[in-house]
């Protein structure tokens, strides 16, 4: 198989928004008897997960389990040991509007829930941080969003997506486990200057 995207090493365009933290900031505590989201006490300020407008801040704990469709502006894992953002069922899926991700803590970090993008974004990882995604991707193929990677750390990415969008590598690194894991073959992966993308088990498309 080859991987399922046009890869564009020479071609780093900058026209695409990077996305905005618009949404209420929300401190995860971890403090109930288990780790879902919707448990009201796992979080320091009332938190809605249904709508985009909150921004999570996971600082504490090892782990937070979606259940059911959860909608955030997007999220900051600074946690400062591991942290793993899970999911409850098959049916579960992690929207992120423009809020994006940040990785910024001591980690490592892992999201093995289902992401579905709902707008422009960064993702940024820290240096000497690793981010790994071992949940699909997948996006509205009409809307054509982009991904900015950001950060001189490494984003891993393992599962068969259907992202219908771009991947911007701006800074650090990105690893690609398998010829699916970008799915769409209408979505590119664009290379800045001087950064790395890497293969295992996977393949170009000529």
């Amino acid at each position: 198989f080859a991987l399922p995207f046009n890869y564009n090493a020479e071609k780093c365009k900058y026209d695409v928004p990077y996305g905005t933290i618009a949404g209420t900031e929300v401190n995860w505590t971890a403090a109930g008897s288990d780790t879902l989201m919707t448990n009201p006490d796992n979080w320091a300020q009332t938190v809605n997960l249904l709508d985009g407008s909150t921004y999570a801040v996971f600082a504490s704990g090892n782990a937070a389990t979606v259940a059911g469709d959860t909608f955030l502006n997007g999220f900051s894992l600074n946690e400062s040991g591991s942290f793993e953002i899970r999911v409850a069922d098959g049916d579960a899926q992690l929207r992120i509007a423009s809020g994006g991700i940040n990785a910024s803590g001591v980690g490592p970090y892992a999201i093995s829930a289902p992401i579905r993008v709902e707008g422009d974004q960064t993702w940024q990882i820290a240096k000497g941080q690793e981010l790994e995604v071992s949940g699909s991707i997948s996006s509205d193929p009409l809307a054509r969003y982009a991904i900015h990677k950001k950060g001189e750390g490494e984003l891993v990415l393992r599962e068969d997506s259907d992202f219908a969008g771009d991947i911007y590598l701006d800074e650090g690194t990105i690893l690609l486990k398998n010829d699916m894991t970008m799915g769409s073959d209408s979505g590119t992966i664009i290379v800045g200057p001087k950064r790395a993308l890497t293969l295992w088990g996977a393949t170009l498309k000529k």
